[in-house]
């Protein structure tokens, strides 16, 4: 499955009204795609089409484990997972939700917290203000300082809709 992005625009056909027009960021890569999936006239394909979120980009991901969590993993001597999974519990809100299982024949209630806090939910503005958390606590906390990442990292955090 492939993702493409892009926007509405309004194709405009002399004496006729305008109609929304789907207009793709990369029409190249969207063509290639169907020429990799085989479809061509007559084959069916399925296009689902959402509102586009403003996910993180894969380089501010690679930023925050390679650099931030490298160095605090070389301080603390604690694997990257693992601090990681403090960040999350330190600076993400719980998300936990319990089920609740009733045996109607006994009475007996058993409960659960499932879910939890986890990063790959934050959008590309949630996930900056996670990182920038991290490199907070990192610096006052442990004294380990991280370079400021490439402003492109954050690209998608600039761009607002």
């Amino acid at each position: 499955m492939a993702t493409f992005c892009g926007h509405v625009g309004m194709a405009v056909l002399v004496g006729l009204p305008s109609k929304p027009t789907l207009l793709l960021d990369d029409p190249r890569a969207f063509r290639d795609e169907l020429e990799f999936l085989g479809a061509g006239p007559n084959k069916r394909v399925q296009i689902v089409l959402t509102k586009e979120k403003n996910l993180r980009s894969e380089r501010a991901n690679a930023y925050y484990w390679s650099t931030v969590l490298t160095a605090i993993e070389e301080e603390t001597k604690q694997p990257a997972p693992s601090i990681h999974d403090a960040m999350c519990q330190m600076f993400l809100p719980d998300e936990k939700t319990q089920v609740e299982f009733l045996n109607k024949l006994s009475g007996e209630v058993v409960d659960f917290a499932v879910g939890g806090r986890r990063s790959s939910k934050l959008t590309g503005e949630a996930f900056f203000e996670f990182v920038e958390h991290v490199r907070a606590w990192a610096l006052d906390f442990l004294g380990v300082r991280t370079p400021d990442p490439d402003p492109e990292y954050w690209r998608k955090r600039l761009v607002k809709a």
